[in-house]
């Protein structure tokens, strides 16, 4: 699934004015599921099912550095 900056933006924009998540499914033909993860990209929900782009680069980064364990991670603060 190709994820376009300008559909998240449209999607964060119509939510904060107060559309909910059904009715922009609706309207754009994605499902709940893919706008709640629009919202999560955008910072404006908190998934614990879906990793946003940033939360998995620092992911990446921490297993580049061999951190693989919260404990080795806290080891190092």
């Amino acid at each position: 699934m190709t994820v376009n900056a300008q559909d998240i933006q449209w999607v964060r924009n119509e939510y904060l004015a107060g559309r909910t998540i059904d009715e922009i499914s609706i309207d754009t033909g994605k499902s709940v599921k893919t706008i709640k993860r629009y919202l999560a990209e955008a910072g404006v929900l908190n998934l614990s099912w879906h990793k946003t782009k940033e939360e998995n680069n620092i992911l990446k980064y921490l297993k580049s550095k061999n951190i693989t364990k919260l404990y080795q991670l806290v080891d190092k603060l």
